[in-house]
């Protein structure tokens, strides 16, 4: 499976929308395999999205993300989990151990893929 994280320094983009980088990684049924770091310079949502499809993303963990870019990230057949925090490295690893989602990782006010009093992903 491929998971993708975008990245902000070294932890999770607060906002998948205007992430300029992100980490890409496939895991086996060991843990984690191959890793990439992808330039993410495209910021026209529904290209955005397609580039997740073409580079073979099967599941985008991020931080906050508009409605409008989650379902068109959804309809190319990718799994979104929102709402995550966190240093990146350690996101993918409880990820790929099955620890995601948890509240030790959820951004503050986050509850159950949608924030607080507001929509969302």
């Amino acid at each position: 499976m491929r998971v993708a994280v975008p990245v902000w320094e070294k932890r999770v983009s607060p906002v998948f929308d205007t992430a300029r980088r992100l980490v890409v990684i496939d895991i086996e049924e060991s843990g984690p395999a191959s890793r990439l770091t992808l330039p993410l310079t495209e910021s026209y949502p529904p290209r955005r999205a397609l580039l997740l499809r073409i580079w073979g993303v099967e599941v985008l963990v991020c931080g906050g993300i508009s409605p409008y870019l989650g379902r068109l990230i959804a309809g190319q057949g990718i799994r979104v989990v929102s709402g995550v925090r966190g240093d990146a490295e350690e996101v993918l690893r409880a990820y790929s151990r099955g620890r995601i989602p948890s509240p030790a990782y959820t951004l503050p006010g986050w509850r159950g893929g949608r924030r607080r009093g507001r929509g969302g992903m």
